[in-house]
């Protein structure tokens, strides 16, 4: 299957820009189906707002856009290892009180078990160990942001990942 890719100018309304991308990839009914499990999984790696973390809209928008899907839907993260403990960095970013707002579970992996998974094709990272909460999931949707880094010219959705991996295993 080609991937989709569809080329947007935005309004500078956040929703709506996000809605009307949603539709033209074929609406959120092509991504989730009724009564999945779905995790978003935005950027949480810091106590900071947009845009260091992703925005508060943004993910505001996509729970709202699921939910004409399924109400089986969490928002979950671990944060940057010098923003520890995770809770800080929901909590400063204003996500705490977003979830609480709109009623979604809000899991800091950091308070879970890490389970160990092996790839036995790999050559070379042939074990790592993810959030078990993983397992509860039949969709994971991605809001990453777009920003610099310490140790990259740009982070956007390949570090997002990092997240479901323990700080030991990040490097």
């Amino acid at each position: 299957m080609q991937p989709t890719v569809e080329k947007l100018f935005s309004t500078g309304d956040i929703v709506s820009d996000i809605r009307n991308l949603v539709e033209r990839l074929g609406g959120i009914r092509k991504f989730v189906l009724p009564s999945e499990s779905v995790l978003i999984k935005p950027a949480c790696n810091s106590p900071f707002a947009f845009p260091a973390t992703t925005s508060l809209d943004v993910i505001r928008t996509v729970v709202s856009l699921v939910r004409t899907q399924t109400d089986r839907l969490a928002i979950g993260d671990s944060s940057g290892f010098i923003h520890k403990p995770t809770r800080d960095a929901f909590t400063g970013m204003g996500l705490t009180a977003l979830a609480r707002e709109m009623g979604v579970p809000l899991l800091d992996f950091d308070e879970h078990e890490w389970k160990s998974r092996s790839a036995p094709r790999a050559r070379r990272l042939t074990q790592v160990h993810i959030t078990e909460k993983l397992d509860q999931f039949d969709r994971i949707i991605y809001l990453p942001t777009m920003r610099t880094h310490a140790w990259a010219r740009i982070t956007m959705a390949l570090k997002l990942g990092m997240g479901f991996l323990p700080v030991k295993d990040r490097k």
